[in-house]
């Protein structure tokens, strides 16, 4: 039974593999990788790209969906919220535009993408830490003199008891949303960093492709060589004068990006305004800065710092 079980998972996955890359199959069954380009076989498989790159930025988005959902768990200042669900918003938008007009070519689609990931990889927590950093102020003068007056042992020698325990709170939750603590996260970044590197490859390897094609066809194009490279993003036409032959996706599936667009931005403001007013009817609540859709005690942004208070409501 174990025997059965494995050779079904093996063939399984070996048809998975045919289904994606027929052309590439065939040729490391027949030996012929070497041969025309590795279209040896001439396997028709336009859709199978067009489906994978499809699917490729479905994922970007979902991953995208999940991360926007961590800040809004940890209660991240609504500023980096709001600018996360609109970076994501935009980024599902240029996709529905692309399908929508299909003005630009394949490397303006795939150069703008990567532009989308290296925002979403790279930027935007860079972004988190310098504002987390920038929303920290910390007396240090006053410090350093109560240091020098107090004696060895005073509890006023703590270096937190300065600090305002909301600025505190506001770096530890941006601080935080950039480590990877669980699985989830693990597998959240590391998927974003693949999928910027993949798209950086392809930016190179169109590029590599287009200076081949210039050289090959440069004494026959050179009159409309300086015209090309100035129309890098509109349809580029090979020499017998037709326009690249680039797939275009069903229309109707704008409208998926679009609704995708829309429902992030509603859900985002649902949530923050949703627990704003959960907050506002607690005064004791005295920065109002925990947007986590779960209800929080607010115990660090209590408004009573010193036990005087604390006893006198008691």
């Amino acid at each position: 039974m174990i025997m059965v079980a494995v050779v079904s998972i093996c063939w399984t996955t070996w048809l998975i593999i045919l289904t994606l890359a027929p052309n590439k199959t065939a040729n490391y069954l027949m030996n012929t990788h070497e041969y025309d380009n590795g279209q040896f076989w001439l396997i028709p498989e336009e859709f199978s790209v067009l489906q994978a790159n499809l699917c490729l930025k479905a994922l970007d988005l979902t991953m995208q969906s999940f991360m926007l959902n961590g800040l809004l768990e940890a209660g991240t200042p609504v500023e980096l919220i709001f600018g996360f669900a609109v970076f994501t918003a935009l980024n599902s938008l240029f996709c529905a535009i692309e399908i929508i007009n299909h003005r630009f070519t394949a490397f303006a689609e795939i150069l703008i993408d990567s532009l989308f990931d290296l925002c979403a990889a790279v930027l935007f927590p860079i972004v988190v830490l310098v504002y987390s950093a920038n929303n920290f102020d910390f007396d240090r003068a006053v410090f350093h003199i109560n240091m020098e007056l107090l004696p060895v042992g005073s509890f006023e020698r703590r270096a937190r008891m300065f600090a305002s325990p909301t600025e505190i709170e506001l770096f530890r939750v941006s601080f935080d949303s950039l480590r990877i603590r669980t699985v989830t996260d693990y597998f959240l970044r590391i998927g974003m960093n693949l999928g910027f590197s993949y798209r950086f490859k392809r930016v190179v390897e169109v590029l590599i492709q287009m200076q081949n094609q210039r050289q090959r066809h440069q004494s026959s194009r050179r009159a409309s060589l300086a015209r090309q490279s100035s129309n890098l993003l509109k349809f580029s036409k090979f020499p017998s004068g037709h326009r690249s032959c680039q797939r275009t996706a069903p229309k109707s599936l704008a409208i998926l990006y679009l609704a995708y667009s829309v429902g992030v931005i509603v859900v985002t403001h649902r949530s923050i305004s949703t627990s704003q007013a959960v907050c506002s009817s607690y005064p004791e609540c005295a920065a109002n800065l925990v947007f986590t859709r779960e209800w929080s005690d607010c115990l660090l942004w209590m408004v009573c710092r010193t036990c005087l208070v604390w006893f006198s409501l008691a």
